[in-house]
């Protein structure tokens, strides 16, 4: 069971790497279309929100609840998700994620910036989850293609595990998790030209992306 899994689309290079594109794509889009924030990460949310109580400004402090939920509004659709089209067998469940991800964006797209901000904001946290819990490996491994923190923290145990035992898996391992890292950098790049010309509408780019895995998962396995 476990190689077939290994040999599906979602869990090859191409996937991992390209959905990276579009993580790092979203961040830098967000910080500068949206109000200056990071919509796919919830840890700078749930900071602020303890600053804000700390100050007593308990209205500023819940608003930042709503990102966090959206959040995890992301992971238990994901999970349904997974639950009720695996039994079908006619889509893969990752490429309902990826559809979903897409008409959302999608409709960002014409959503200009100001007021609405925050519930934008909401919509991306909650791609950003479904995203992390739909593709969650990459040739087996754990990954992230939504943020950095995991993969540093991956990329320096697989190094630490290669200078002790000098075993090319594990550089292997590394490398994957560095490309990633690039991958998701790559995308923060292409953002900062592409957003100051296109403004909200820029964020169809990552539908691209994603239309892109979409297609090569319709390659069931590799």
């Amino acid at each position: 069971m476990e190689d077939e899994v290994k040999r599906q689309m979602s869990d090859t290079l191409a996937v991992g790497f390209m959905l990276a594109m579009a993580g790092g794509f979203l961040d830098v889009y967000t910080y500068m279309t949206r109000g200056g924030v990071f919509a796919n990460a919830q840890t700078g949310n749930i900071v602020f929100m303890g600053i804000r109580l700390a100050e007593g400004r308990f209205l500023v402090a819940a608003s930042y609840l709503v990102p966090i939920l959206s959040f995890l509004a992301g992971v238990m659709v994901a999970e349904h998700l997974r639950g009720r089209f695996t039994a079908t067998g006619r889509i893969h469940w990752r490429q309902v994620v990826l559809l979903a991800e897409i008409l959302i964006l999608a409709a960002v797209a014409f959503i200009p910036s100001g007021a609405a901000d925050i519930w934008v904001n909401s919509a991306v946290s909650f791609v950003s989850s479904l995203q992390t819990h739909g593709f969650q490996k990459m040739v087996g491994a754990p990954v992230a293609t939504t943020m950095c923190t995991g993969n540093l923290k991956h990329a320096g145990a697989a190094i630490s595990l290669f200078l002790k035992r000098r075993e090319r898996t594990d550089m292997y391992l590394a490398l994957r998790y560095a490309g990633l890292i690039v991958s998701f950098i790559i995308g923060a790049v292409c953002a900062v030209p592409l957003t100051g010309i296109m403004g909200c509408a820029a964020v169809l780019v990552c539908c691209i992306v994603m239309l892109l895995v979409f297609a090569l998962m319709a390659k069931k396995s590799v």
